[in-house]
């Protein structure tokens, strides 16, 4: 089995796996308030129609497969050596991707706007601080300021 292969398949399913979460959360996104005041009721009125619950669901558990396959996908690329041959735009699209569901994962975690996402921002952004150099500006940056507050639910 040709590994150039086997990384491009990689690619394209992790790119149908992006498509199918896109097109997930657009659906879900009508139904969401992304304001601190009402983001937490709209989460509950999803959680209330069951054809939204399972969608909220399968959104949230296929992020964390999407995690995984990318993840996969780089190493398979790392061992194949995919960044030095004829594949070099898919391995740089690959790692891009790969920063890019992390950031969404990481977002995703704040939409429900209740204790568990607060404290998760507030873990997430300090972990975002302690990076040399350029820790506090990415803080400041990620939160809408200094501390966690509804403008972080907002950015």
């Amino acid at each position: 089995m040709n590994a150039r292969r086997v990384f491009n398949g990689l690619i394209i399913a992790l790119a149908i796996e992006s498509l199918i979460e896109i097109i997930a959360g657009i659906v879900l996104a009508f139904k969401y308030s992304p304001n601190a005041n009402d983001a937490y009721q709209s989460v509950k009125r999803i959680q209330s129609i069951p054809a939204l619950n399972f969608l909220r669901g399968f959104h949230h558990w296929m992020s964390a497969v999407i995690i995984i396959a990318a993840g996969l996908t780089l190493l398979f690329g790392l061992v194949s050596a995919a960044y030095k041959q004829s594949s070099k735009k898919l391995w740089v699209s690959s790692v891009l991707l790969v920063v890019m569901y992390v950031l969404f994962q990481l977002t995703g975690h704040l939409l429900p706007w209740d204790q568990h996402a607060v404290r998760t921002a507030v873990v997430e952004t300090g972990i975002a601080q302690s990076a040399p150099a350029i820790g506090g500006m990415q803080s400041n940056v990620l939160r809408g300021g200094t501390t966690v507050s509804n403008q972080t639910l907002t950015i």
